[in-house]
């Protein structure tokens, strides 16, 4: 059965029907629109029965198999449409834009027209019909006046597929919905379950070929930006009829034309909120504007640009390919006229006559002479003109802010000719220093990496007299582990460096406390329970460290490394419920800051004398229990009373009198995605345990509080407020605000709403970089088509990346081996290299190493190379980190994590591969790493001398790379179109980059015509705290992977076999999920046969099709959301076989010893010691006595609690599935030992999650299945992506052409002839 281009409208239009019959659905199910509403009759009429009809009619066949086919096909639409829909309906209802809106809105209009067109050749729509539905649409809108016939001509409201206006709360908002289905040449028996199998692979397909530079989400503070509508005339070149930015121009022809006249309309109405959406089977797409008065939204002019375009444009836009090359090349003409000027010469020249279709590389510079070398020293007026004398800073300072920084500097001895360093670090203590008791001061930090944010605070606690209690909060270890050490030191001119400071510091970890319990255990068996384990320094030998048999252990940091090497855990335990079950629970072991809180109540008690003390945690620390708890009230264990008790304020009292100063920093907030949740966490607690206890009965609190908050992503005070106060589970995004131009330092204040106050806060912001100008920028371009094979053996296509680091590995270890030996060859110093791959810049060591110096032509000495990564242990990565090691490498490759905490400052050359996965977030490490070239190293000439690579002579290389990949049969002119879309979109990106990189540098994002700040960040959310135990499978998978593939490693076959017996064993596991209503099949076919029985009307309230408010329809999926799931996991074990058995002991073997092994990845050894546990399994020896041979056969069974567990399932999947419906009791999805295509079925299922939202933790890890194909995932966010396109942030959330692409090529002109 063939689909000809009319039955494709054939079947577009019956799609079309089948979402509209959802929403509207919906809309009767919420009572929003009545029963004999005018738009709700004609749905009312008609049956499913009469789609049938005219299905049949269209197609004109004889053939019954062709018919019913065609009917199934049918049948599938109604169901797959319902749920969009519905699932759209109800999102954009009950979360409006604006979040803000908190009683349901009242519908005063609804445009949902039903009609089955004559889709048969030679047939035209008469005059009469068209001016019928014309006067219909005019009642449906409330319209005054008479109905005006031009409306129905292309691109006019009275053609809009769906209307809908709404009013809440004074607001008004007009919803325009299109809908496209793109329609399959040869349509599939739906009733075969390769039918859905190969619909779920074209979704896939579709949703991975998005350019990696595409789906960047932008976030704009105020409207004094400009948008280059421009790139708006170029709808033929960037989007085909099928694809959602096609809808999206349509719905933006209908609305911008529609909103100005239901503005006139209506009186007293002064402002309209629009969105567009796009709903087709690849996703949902939308933006939205602004219309009323004054138009100040810059997204309504581009709206309507949109809508413009749409209205001029042919039928059947440049389907000759001579015309559609000329669009391209215009396109092209305007995106090079519209870069920067700095980029605008080389690259606009190169891009003006660039092939379209062909490889796309360019190398070139830009030297940036515009920054704040921070260690320059300055004049005083120089950087007193830096700081503005303006009221709410002097009420911050407790003085005119200029008096009070010149003042600080006199304090600290650097009033003569200050540098920027010095500057920031004299704000530093003068916020801190006018902190006054009874109140909570906040400090917001945003100066650049290396301007010294923790160190202004470190000095300024160290020459404090009297007490503190310190607490230091960041995503890495390794930087926590910096300040503690430095903390715990003497200053460096004391007299005795090495010599503790009397400052006790405290730290500790997950892994620290797991791996001590069974010590605990063994050296203290009569112990109260246990309390966790502390690392500890600081202390004077006078310390008495408390009573382990009551309080937590403490260890010092040799001690704690060691413990590590020894005993590296999973923290599971598995008991017998009986003879052939195990239940696996984590072991009951105290959280992180409840450790901390303790060890730091006892270390008081039983030192009288100790004033000072400073804790530190990961932010990874952080999690949410429940609605209401975190584990930050583990802290509260410092106290032993609660805070709303006499008792509990009598200590509080006492504490004060001997800790008088609380202060707590949260360093890198946007480093980890739980940072801003813990910042508001933080703040709360600040306030109930410091401040309400005293507050409540009348008095002042007798502490000082300060809250340092700080990053250097975010280094703007607008930027920096807009991502405290986001909402959680924000996704990554591009904070864009104005900037004030260039300016190495400035000072603000503003209020924060931060826990429950509204709190004033002083920003710092500093803006340098550590260099002698000019700065060097090169740029290394490079945009490569590939064509993916066609799958061989029915399996999946191969992924996007997998392709492209199949094709292109060798040539980008070319590439990079030809930078750094350029490098290399300009300079003596050291080159940097960034990549986030582990395993090729292991390959990439070992090709270097094998090469000569190109500067001296001489073999590279065995300690000239080096890697760093996320698995270098601890104790080498303080090898490395000294002086005489670490400034005698040449090149030093590592990735963002591996470079945390260390700086190079003999490094001239700094090379980044940018990262083509979370794009916002590798951006915001790449701002972080250029820094990483600073700091001071021993003079080679003058022993005892020390010099600043502060002022070295540097180069900054980004490697950008992206990828274009068309299957062999995509048509040329569609692949032409690919090719322009991901050019504009690297560029773009190039833009973005430089924007960012420009930001970092001066405090503008150096953007013509416009003062932009613009700041990636990470998303915001807070991890879940359970898991999988199928997590251990793929990572014990993964790292066993790269052990093998370690061209160093010997006895592979080993690690190989394990690996095996891993992969058979582990294969039966089932997932039972109690509240599931999608994994119920019977449930799922009652849904279906009510949708699609023939006498059925296609609106209606009917029970059966009632969808649940946490199922979600995406695309050809349900994904059903679990809140508070009550699942468990099972793994089943049958080693009846005796050589099924010997092989499971041979593994339990395996799996301990490869535990033991301390030469092993701390990571591999953790997932080898919970499948040990998994698989292990020890009898009663009541079973093991009884007569007749014992059961081989048993069962591991975990509990899952997770907050964020998704089901994720084929649409309709009872159509393909043999049998009668089962009605189970537990609703289970399970993997068996023999399936389909189950391999294909689990690829396809976790590609289409992840190319939205990359799961945290997936179930099954190993395929087949039993019954259905299906995945549960643990997930941080939206893994629909229904927020990011409905979000009014976000207003242009579309893959093809976004709010980027608009901004970031704004320019003077719209002319699409480029002159």
């Amino acid at each position: 059965m063939s689909t000809t281009p009319g039955h494709q409208d054939l079947w577009g239009d019956l799609f079309e029907i089948a979402v509209k019959r959802g929403a509207l659905n919906y809309l009767l199910h919420r009572q929003l629109v009545a029963g004999d509403h005018p738009q709700v009759q004609a749905w009312r009429r008609q049956t499913v029965r009469d789609l049938r009809n005219h299905l049949d009619a269209q197609l004109s066949a004889t053939d019954p198999h062709y018919l019913q086919r065609a009917q199934g096909w049918l049948d599938h639409l109604l169901v797959n449409g319902h749920g969009l829909g519905w699932t759209c309906l109800r999102e954009i209802l009950m979360n409006p834009p604006d979040r803000t809106r908190a009683q349901q809105p009242r519908l005063e209009a609804l445009w949902c027209p039903l009609t089955l067109r004559d889709r048969r050749p030679g047939y035209a729509e008469q005059e009469p019909d068209r001016m019928d539905s014309l006067r219909a649409f005019w009642d449906a809108l409330h319209l005054s006046g008479p109905v005006d016939p031009a409306w129905l001509r292309r691109g006019e409201p009275a053609r809009a597929d769906f209307l809908l206006l709404l009013r809440s709360d004074q607001r008004r908002e007009l919803l325009c919905l299109e809908f496209s289905l793109n329609a399959p040449q040869h349509p599939d028996d739906f009733s075969d379950d390769q039918a859905h199998l190969r619909e779920l692979e074209r979704y896939v397909r579709r949703v991975e070929n998005r350019g990696v530079f595409s789906r960047l989400n932008a976030e704009v503070t105020g409207d004094s930006f400009a948008l280059g509508i421009g790139l708006a005339n170029y709808l033929g070149v960037f989007s085909s009829q099928d694809k959602p930015l096609f809808k999206l121009c349509q719905g933006s022809a209908y609305v911008s034309r529609l909103a100005p006249r239901l503005l006139q309309d209506t009186p007293g109405l002064d402002a309209l909120h629009v969105q567009v959406l796009a709903l087709t089977q690849a996703g949902i797409e939308g933006l939205a504007a602004r219309f009323g008065t004054p138009d100040t939204d810059p997204r309504t002019r581009l709206l309507k640009a949109l809508g413009d375009t749409y209205r001029q444009l042919h039928k059947t836009p440049f389907q000759d390919g001579a015309a559609l090359q000329i669009e391209l090349q215009g396109a092209f003409r305007r995106v090079a006229r519209a870069l920067p000027p700095a980029l605008r010469g080389e690259l606009g020249n190169y891009l003006a006559t660039a092939p379209i279709g062909q490889p796309l590389t360019r190398t070139f510079s830009e030297t940036v002479h515009n920054f704040c070398n921070p260690d320059q020293p300055l004049s005083l007026d120089t950087v007193m003109g830096w700081i503005d004398d303006d009221d709410a800073l002097a009420a911050h300072l407790g003085a005119a802010p200029r008096q009070a920084i010149h003042s600080t500097l006199q304090a600290i001895g650097r009033a003569e000719n200050p540098c920027l360093r010095d500057v920031h670090a004299a704000a530093v203590r003068a916020g801190l220093q006018a902190a006054r008791p009874g109140a909570l001061t906040v400090l917001a930090l945003e100066g650049h990496p290396g301007i010294g944010k923790t160190t202004a605070v470190r000095d300024w606690l160290q020459a404090q007299t009297s007490g503190f209690l310190f607490v230091y909060l960041s995503p890495r270890v390794l930087i926590n582990s910096s300040v503690l050490s430095d903390l715990a030191q003497r200053k460096p001119l004391s007299t005795v460096p090495s010599a503790p400071s009397g400052i006790l510091t405290l730290t500790s970890n997950q892994q620290l406390i797991i791996n001590a319990a069974p010590h605990q255990q063994k050296q203290h068996p009569g112990a109260a329970a246990y309390q966790g384990a502390v690392i500890f320094a600081g202390t004077t030998p006078a310390f008495v460290i408390p009573d382990p048999a009551r309080a937590p252990r403490f260890f010092s940091s040799s001690a704690a490394q060691e413990l590590e090497a020894r005993h590296t855990r999973a923290g599971i335990h598995k008991s017998l419920v009986s003879a052939n079950r195990g239940e696996i629970r984590n072991k009951a072991l105290p959280g992180v800051f409840r450790t901390l809180g303790t060890a730091a109540r006892h270390a008081l008690a039983a030192n009288p004398t100790l004033n000072q003390l400073a804790l530190t945690a990961t932010v990874q620390a952080y999690r949410e229990l429940d609605e209401s708890r975190s584990t930050i009230a583990g802290l509260s264990k410092i106290f032993q009373h609660k805070a709303d008790t006499a008792s509990g304020r009598r200590e509080r009292q006492a504490m004060a009198a001997r800790l008088p100063t609380v202060i707590v920093m949260v360093d890198e907030i946007a480093g980890d995605s739980a940072g801003a949740v813990l910042t508001q966490q933080i703040s709360r607690w600040l306030d109930q345990e410091f401040l309400t206890p005293f507050n409540d009965n009348g008095e002042i609190s007798p502490f000082r509080l300060i809250l340092v908050v700080a990053d250097a992503s975010l280094g703007h005070a607008t930027v920096l407020k807009r991502y405290l106060e986001s909402a959680k589970d924000t996704p990554d995004r591009i904070l864009i605000a104005s900037s004030n131009g260039p300016r190495p330092l400035r000072l603000a204040a503003d209020k924060l709403h931060l826990g429950a106050r509204r709190c004033s806060a002083l920003h710092i912001m500093a803006d340098g970089f550590p260099a002698r100008a000019p700065l060097t920028l090169r740029y290394d371009l490079s945009l490569l088509p590939l064509t993916r094979p066609a799958a061989s053996n029915n399996q999946l296509p191969l992924r996007p990346y997998q392709l492209i680091r199949k094709a292109t590995a060798e040539q980008l270890q070319q590439d990079a081996l030809r930078i750094i030996s350029d490098a290399l060859r300009d300079s003596e110093g050291q080159v940097l290299f960034f990549a986030q791959d582990r395993a090729f810049l292991e390959t990439l060591a070992e090709n270097l190493a094998s090469r000569a110096d190109p500067r001296n032509g001489q073999p590279f000495p065995d300690t000239a190379i080096t890697t760093l990564h996320s698995d270098t242990p601890p104790q080498e990565r303080e090898r490395l980190a000294l002086p005489a090691i670490r400034d005698h490498f040449r090149v030093v490759l590592m990735t963002s994590s591996g470079s945390r905490g260390i700086s190079f400052p003999r490094a001239t050359h700094i090379i980044a591969v940018v990262p083509r996965f979370s794009v916002e977030t590798g951006l915001m490490e790449l701002a972080q790493l250029i820094y990483r070239g600073r700091g001071y190293y021993d003079d080679p000439q003058r022993p005892g001398h020390r010099i600043s690579g502060d002022h070295a002579s540097r180069t900054l290389t980004f490697m950008v790379r992206d990828f274009i990949v068309n299957d062999a049969d995509t048509p040329a002119e569609e692949r032409d179109r690919q090719w322009v879309r991901q050019a504009l979109d690297l560029l773009t990106f190039l833009i973005l980059l430089r924007a960012t990189i420009h930001t970092r540098l001066s405090g503008d994002a150096a953007m013509p015509g416009q003062m932009l700040s613009v700041a990636p960040v990470g998303c915001i959310g807070n991890d879940e705290l359970h898991t999988f135990l199928a997590d251990h499978l793929p990572g014990f998978q993964r790292e066993m992977q790269a052990l093998i593939a370690n061209r160093t490693v010997t006895d592979k076959g080993r690690f190989q076999s394990a690996l095996d017996r891993v992969q058979r064993l582990f294969r039966n596991a089932t997932y039972r999920e109690w509240n599931s209503v999608m994994a119920d099949r019977a449930k799922v076919t009652r849904l279906s046969r009510s949708l699609t029985a023939s006498a059925q009307p296609l609106a209606g309230e009917i029970a059966e099709w009632t969808l649940p408010d946490n199922l979600y329809c995406v695309g050809p999926l349900w994904l059903e959301r679990q809140d508070h799931s009550t699942a468990e996991e099972l793994y089943r074990f049958d080693l009846s076989d005796p050589a099924r058995e010997r092989e499971a002991q041979q593994l339990l073997g395996q799996l301990w010893r490869i535990n033991q092994d301390q030469n092993l990845p701390r990571k591999l050894r953790a997932h080898a010691d919970a499948l040990h546990t998994l698989l292990k399994h020890r009898r009663q020896e009541a079973d093991d006595t009884a007569s007749g041979p014992p059961d081989r056969r048993y069962t591991t069974a975990k509990s899952v609690a997770a907050s964020r567990t998704w089901i994720v399932l084929p649409v309709d999947y009872p159509r393909f599935l043999d049998g009668t419906a089962a009605t189970p009791a537990t609703p289970s999805l399970g993997i068996a030992d023999a399936a389909r295509d189950d391999e294909r079925w689990w690829q396809a299922l976790y590609r289409a999650v992840a190319a939205v939202r990359m799961p945290g933790s997936v179930f099954p890890a190993l395929p087949p299945y039993r019954e259905m194909p299906f995945l549960v995932i643990i997930v941080p966010g939206d893994p629909t992506d229904l927020e990011r396109a409905l979000d009014d942030r976000y207003f242009m959330a579309s893959s093809e052409l976004n709010l980027l692409n608009t901004l970031l090529f704004a320019d003077a002109t719209s002319r699409p002839d480029g002159g």
